[in-house]
């Protein structure tokens, strides 16, 4: 019976060994880089926008790399709005050089539909053109 007891033991602890080792995984993973991965949509800010009003599409499109290109609309410190349809938020400071008016190219992981704004949402963005 003690040899049971031990085997029970052990196993049991090494199970727990094994859950915390992947969770500790899991919550570690790397980042991401969105300058290095490819594009897997190129869509207009009206595409984009149209996009999430057709049912299921918006789902292929959430956290997947996009380039996009509009008109600057407005500027903030870290963020700019193409044609009024798109939220851009950069990893740092804003690219030098942009102004209200420009036409803009970006590439940056769509991150979904606000509803309260009435935008599409883009992180992680770096300017193309």
């Amino acid at each position: 019976m003690k040899m049971n007891k031990r085997h029970l033991f052990l196993g049991v602890f090494g199970l727990l060994i094994i859950l915390i080792l992947c969770g500790y995984l899991y919550l570690n993973q790397s980042h991401r880089n969105i300058k290095d991965e490819e594009v897997r949509y190129t869509l207009t800010s009206s595409e984009l926008e149209e996009s999430f009003g057709i049912s299921g599409s918006e789902m292929r499109i959430v956290d997947q790399v996009i380039q996009t290109q509009g008109r600057i609309t407005a500027l903030d410190e870290k963020t700019i709005t193409i044609d009024k349809k798109i939220d851009v938020s950069f990893m740092e400071k804003l690219p030098v050089g942009l102004k209200t008016g420009m036409k803009a190219t970006i590439k940056g992981r769509c991150v979904g539909y606000d509803d309260l704004l009435g935008m599409v949402k883009v992180d992680q963005a770096i300017l193309i053109e």
